[in-house]
């Protein structure tokens, strides 16, 4: 929420929408204490076009990729960098800045989700 950025996991935990939008909420409610903060995407696309085979990652591009049918494979995949770990998002925006393709970019993002400033 702070820093506008996208959650998405692959699927539905124990298969169902129910459950996982009340585990998604528990979630959520253990950061902020009084209501949920931001929201979720379920969208196993993601995983495959950025080529995501382990979590928590944290991708980071100034293009999503663009497809124009149902074949992945003829998706137009614009640079990305991509981050693994269990960190928080602000370390891993950190972490952005110190390397890859995306320095500026991150930094921005830090910026603009300083709501202390």
């Amino acid at each position: 929420y702070k820093y506008n950025i996208p959650v998405v996991i692959r699927g539905l935990y124990k298969n169902t929408y129910k459950t996982t939008v009340e585990r998604i909420q528990d979630v959520l409610m253990k950061i902020s204490r009084t209501h949920p903060v931001g929201g979720f995407s379920i969208d196993p696309n993601w995983f495959d076009i950025y080529q995501i085979k382990k979590v928590p990652a944290f991708v980071l591009t100034d293009n999503l990729a663009s497809c124009g049918s149902q074949d992945l494979s003829k998706c137009k995949v614009p640079d990305y960098d991509v981050l693994y770990g269990n960190i928080t998002v602000q370390s891993a925006l950190k972490e952005f800045t110190n390397r890859g393709n995306f320095e500026d970019l991150a930094e921005h993002i830090l910026e603009k989700g300083n709501l202390d400033a």
